[in-house]
């Protein structure tokens, strides 16, 4: 949230959207509805996570205004339309996938989840990799274990402002994890559904989740088919709780 003054200038709304339009090269009736003016107050309420973009637009549109009015930004991220039934306390999803191992989701998800905390943005990581869960060693607290307050949900463990939760976990390292279709898809089902991320203050987090093995058919609005690429193909359907 930031806060600024400028010249003896008055407030022009149609100028501060083109200014905003202009910097963020988008549609200008996209972003009048970001803006805001209540006396001697600019308020603009971007959708999307961009703490390090947030002084030049200030200084953008202070040099138009004067040194009575107040300028805020902040952020608002909303969910995004879906017809699947929502994961409790997560508002967006994004998916890192390939149908091949040893390509960089891991590093990919990371990266990702470290960029968006950077840029103010509340995330929380899903390995959903059940065959071999690397995301514990790259996050360097591999050999910490879950706890659970009510023994019914896991609390998801902590790593520089990324909370997540793997399998890593929960199975010893040198022990492998031979589990067909339907274990697998179990146990994904409670990584899911059963962290505490309400417990971690996480409402507006980002859940960067990182996929092996699996593709999803989201076609079904009351379930999500899930298909299970190892030795076989296991064709399965996972209903999620609402």
């Amino acid at each position: 949230m930031l806060f600024g003054r400028k010249n003896d200038k008055t407030i022009d709304q149609q100028q501060i959207t083109q200014i905003i339009s202009t910097f963020f090269e988008l549609p200008l009736e996209r972003v009048a509805a970001w803006i805001k003016v209540d006396n001697q107050r600019v308020t603009v309420t971007l959708p999307f996570a961009c703490l390090s973009q947030h002084q030049a637009v200030l200084d953008s549109i202070e040099s138009i205004l004067s040194d009575k009015v107040n300028v805020k930004i902040v952020t608002q991220v909303a969910p995004t339309p879906t017809n699947i039934p929502p994961i409790a306390n997560i508002k967006n999803v994004i998916a890192v996938a390939s149908g091949k191992g040893g390509v960089g989701k891991s590093t990919t998800s990371v990266n990702l989840a470290y960029a968006l905390i950077a840029e103010g943005a509340k995330v929380g990581m899903l390995d959903a990799d059940i065959y071999g869960p690397s995301i514990p060693l790259m996050l360097g607290n591999a050999s910490q274990q879950p706890t659970s307050q009510d023994n019914k949900r896991v609390d998801p463990l902590s790593a520089h402002g990324i909370v997540a939760s793997s399998i890593g976990y929960f199975v010893p390292a040198d022990d492998a994890t031979v589990w067909r279709g339907p274990m697998a898809s179990k146990a994904l089902h409670q990584l899911i559904n059963e962290t505490a991320l309400a417990r971690t203050g996480l409402f507006n987090c980002r859940y960067a989740a990182r996929y092996r093995r699996y593709s999803v058919n989201t076609s079904s609005a009351n379930s999500c088919e899930w298909r299970c690429y190892s030795h076989h193909t296991t064709r399965l359907s996972l209903s999620r709780r609402h």
